[in-house]
């Protein structure tokens, strides 16, 4: 069974479990929308690729723009 989603481009992995998404924001499973929303945001800020252009980087902020997609809503 395959535990990632489809990934973005061809190099990047996406976890699609609940539990990871909020690991990828650094969150616990009963965080609030507005503690996902700052986290996001607080991560974003940081990995932003207008800001940092590392890979790693822009992968944490893909992930972290995926993870926020989800739960954010």
């Amino acid at each position: 069974y395959d535990t990632y989603a489809k990934p973005l481009s061809n190099s990047i992995e996406i976890p699609h479990y609940r539990d990871d998404l909020y690991a990828v924001l650094g969150l616990s499973l009963n965080a609030t929308k507005q503690e996902i929303k700052q986290a996001y945001y607080k991560i974003a800020f940081i990995t932003h690729p207008d800001r940092n252009t590392s890979q790693e980087a822009i992968y944490d902020f893909q992930n972290a723009t995926y993870a926020y997609q989800i739960l954010g809503k």
